[in-house]
């Protein structure tokens, strides 16, 4: 069972649709979500309502992560066990996105 807050929870979904279909990103929204990311505060939840806000305007993004299972084990959440620091959190964005520029071809 994790104790991973819905914020948590909602972040590591994000971060693993964007590892998953790292085609989702289209140059447009990739450049998009690096300018949130550069304006991002300090605290997990408000990072998360940011980032909902945002994907809730890409709708092919939130739509692949209103299709993930609702099972956390079948999620990205499925091995973190500890609490995220927004530090940590930036950083699980960044990567991604960092992940999907050299998917791309």
């Amino acid at each position: 069972m994790s104790d991973l807050s819905p914020y948590e929870q909602n972040l590591l979904d994000f971060v693993y649709v964007l590892q998953q279909q790292p085609d989702l990103l289209t140059p447009e929204t990739k450049s998009s979500l690096e300018d949130l990311l550069k304006r991002l505060p300090d605290d997990v939840d408000e990072i998360s309502n940011q980032i909902t806000l945002w994907y809730e305007n890409h709708p092919n993004i939130e739509g692949a992560i209103f299709e993930l299972p609702t099972n956390s084990s079948e999620r990205g959440a499925a091995s973190r066990k500890t609490k995220m620091t927004p530090k940590e959190a930036k950083e699980l964005i960044e990567n991604a996105i960092r992940q999907s520029k050299t998917t791309k071809r």
